[in-house]
């Protein structure tokens, strides 16, 4: 698999995984040497928006739990 990576890959992966980690666009894209962290946020969206998904989620365990509640699958 020799040549399988690409810089560009590195990079995006780089993005994805600080994003998600939940590191502020404006700094993700700064980093990146973006012009703005709207082009990030075009960019990334998806990562973004499973993030949205994940802390709903969470929010909605968190609540039934308190309530006694089943968890929410």
């Amino acid at each position: 698999m020799k040549g399988s990576f690409r810089f560009h890959d590195v990079r995006h992966a780089f993005a994805s995984l600080t994003l998600k980690n939940g590191a502020p666009v404006k700094e993700v894209s700064a980093l990146l040497g973006h012009a703005s962290p709207m082009l990030t946020l075009s960019t990334y969206a998806r990562v973004i928006e499973g993030m949205g998904r994940e802390a709903v989620n969470g929010l909605a365990e968190s609540l039934l739990q308190i309530s006694g509640g089943e968890p929410f699958r």
